[in-house]
């Protein structure tokens, strides 16, 4: 019994030694099963975040490139409207001196024309007088004239002598 009792133990003790050796082979296996999908796990995410971070790089860059190109257009933009409102403040402004001398000039003309206009006035105004006066006196003259010829007529009546 003894023999039996030991030839078990033995048993018992190569079964136990058998289960725990395949216990950690299973176990090793799964641990490098798992440490193989965790590597895989690990390189997918690793490029999933590569390629994520290069699409980003990428898009930046675009993104950067486009503001560039929209700073320079809206810089140019900016120098064009500065030299035109430069150019049209100037043709405005020489527009304006124009018209600040030609009104200048108009005025003094207006002022000389209204000069002359009142010299004219004063021109008329005696010739009116003189006309008015040369009237009077030929009418004077014509009343004379008339009364002379009366007279004259009268004195050459018959009886006229005698009258005088």
């Amino acid at each position: 019994m003894k023999a039996k009792t030991n030839m078990e133990n033995r048993y018992m003790k190569r079964n136990t030694e058998l289960q725990i050796s395949q216990t950690q082979k299973k176990c090793s296996k799964t641990e490098e099963h798992l440490l193989e999908e965790i590597e895989v796990i690990t390189v997918r995410k690793d490029q999933k975040l590569r390629l994520k971070t290069e699409e980003e790089n990428r898009i930046h860059v675009e993104i950067e490139m486009f503001l560039r190109k929209e700073q320079q257009k809206l810089e140019e933009k900016l120098e064009f409207w500065m030299e035109k409102f430069d150019k049209d403040t100037e043709m405005k402004q020489n527009e304006l001196n124009a018209l600040k001398a030609a009104k200048a000039s108009d005025l003094a003309h207006l002022q000389e024309l209204a000069k002359t206009l009142r010299e004219y006035e004063q021109v008329i105004i005696e010739d009116r007088i003189e006309k008015e006066n040369t009237r009077k006196q030929i009418q004077r003259d014509d009343l004379e004239l008339e009364s002379a010829i009366k007279v004259e007529n009268l004195n050459w009546h018959p009886g006229a002598s005698s009258i005088l």
